[in-house]
């Protein structure tokens, strides 16, 4: 979660920015990875200055005060249970990077993220002293999301959603700002990859 704090040093008190991670397993074999953030004009100015693409490879949407940017990638849920992270990319922003995930069964996969370090004073933002009011106003009522979905959640230490299918986590960027996120950790959710089905297919739980 270091690199969360070494972004957050470097943007404007009056930049507007939320990031959200969903880990979406679309069947028995598959995930889907997407992150959205949402920057307001201003950051977004300043982020393509050298002209590069903020959303590299992704879809995006420019409005008047807010750009979106939404980026994807499918692999097998062998190939996400292989990789350290599976949204990571070197060098950049990651705060998924405790992020693990493990099997239980053939229809069953349990996924952790790791938030111990944000609860240390110690990744609070450099530079930020004698500013925590500036700092919490800024960025009222923005945050990073974590989302898992599936077949079904079995159960979840965040939010579980009425159809069972999605579990989240908010974490507000001033609880961040402040190295005092105030979430539970980790953040474990067990997910049911498709439903179990007897005689051929006819009945299914």
């Amino acid at each position: 979660m270091r690199a969360l704090a070494s972004l957050l040093a470097f943007l404007t008190l009056s930049a507007c920015f939320d990031a959200e991670m969903v880990l979406d397993f679309k069947d028995q074999t598959k995930v889907e990875t997407t992150v959205i953030t949402k920057l307001n004009r201003a950051l977004y100015d300043m982020s393509t200055i050298d002209g590069g693409d903020p959303c590299e490879g992704g879809t995006s949407s420019l409005a008047e005060d807010t750009f979106t940017c939404s980026q994807s990638a499918e692999m097998t849920i062998e190939e996400a249970i292989a990789r350290p992270n599976p949204f990571g990319k070197d060098g950049q922003f990651d705060p998924a990077e405790g992020m693990t995930i493990k099997r239980i069964d053939d229809n069953t996969l349990r996924v952790t993220v790791d938030l111990d370090e944000l609860d240390s004073p110690d990744n609070a933002p450099e530079g930020m002293e004698g500013m925590e009011g500036m700092a919490a106003a800024a960025f009222a009522g923005h945050s990073i999301i974590f989302r898992v979905r599936g077949y079904e959640i079995l159960n979840t230490t965040g939010t579980l959603s009425d159809d069972r299918k999605e579990a989240a986590l908010v974490i507000p960027i001033t609880g961040l700002i402040a190295g005092n996120p105030g979430v539970t950790s980790p953040f474990v959710t067990t997910v049911k990859l498709a439903p179990k089905c007897l005689f051929f297919g006819l009945f299914c739980d």
